[in-house]
């Protein structure tokens, strides 16, 4: 009788042992949408840090070209190369590959500063146009429209310098212009982004 009831007792415990199909459903179902959630909203969040990023690092930019306009007065062709630029510590080193007669300065998409020309915000030399190509549509915008007291002018279009203007010099961003401008260089736009000293 104690070997049956040993028994009956074992039996009893091993069926209440395991898991029911109908919780390995429910952690099957919520496994499901915390994946889809991951697949819809993983990329727009890190699109948002990087095209934050990127803010930043224009904005850490305009620092150095104020500082760098303090020292060498007006910009002309002879101080305003990317060599130049770079080798007096414009951009952080971390961002420059290459040579130093050829540098290669990349930003948060893997896009590059593909051009510098000297710009005119009030007077020629006062300003430089820093031209950044490879940025995604959805950062174009975001980038575009954060940048009214960092840049006095931003073009986008999809070659260095030209494309549409977005921000004029002494005017706020005309969003519905930036947003149509972002949209037709869908993930390959150039932003020109004029910093004075």
């Amino acid at each position: 009788m104690t070997n049956k009831s040993n028994l009956t007792r074992f039996a009893r415990a091993h069926k209440q042992r395991g898991v029911s199909l109908p919780l390995v459903a429910i952690v099957i179902a919520i496994s499901l949408l915390l994946g889809l959630a991951a697949l819809i909203f993983g990329p727009r969040y890190i699109t948002q840090a990087k095209a934050d990023n990127l803010a930043n690092a224009i904005q850490d930019l305009k620092g150095q070209v104020v500082a760098y306009g303090g020292r060498v007065g007006v910009f002309v062709a002879a101080n305003s190369t990317l060599p130049v630029l770079v080798g007096q510590g414009v951009f952080p080193r971390s961002q420059v590959t290459g040579t130093a007669a050829a540098p290669v300065v990349t930003h948060e998409f893997g896009g590059i500063v593909s051009a510098v020309a000297i710009g005119t915000t009030s007077v020629l030399g006062d300003s430089l146009d820093f031209s950044l190509n490879g940025i995604p549509q959805d950062a174009c915008t975001l980038i575009g429209s954060s940048m009214d007291d960092v840049a006095s002018r931003i073009t986008v279009g999809t070659g260095a310098g030209g494309g549409t203007e977005t921000k004029a010099v002494g005017a706020r961003t005309v969003v519905a212009t930036l947003n149509t401008a972002c949209a037709a260089g869908l993930q390959n736009n150039t932003m020109t982004f004029r910093l004075s000293r």
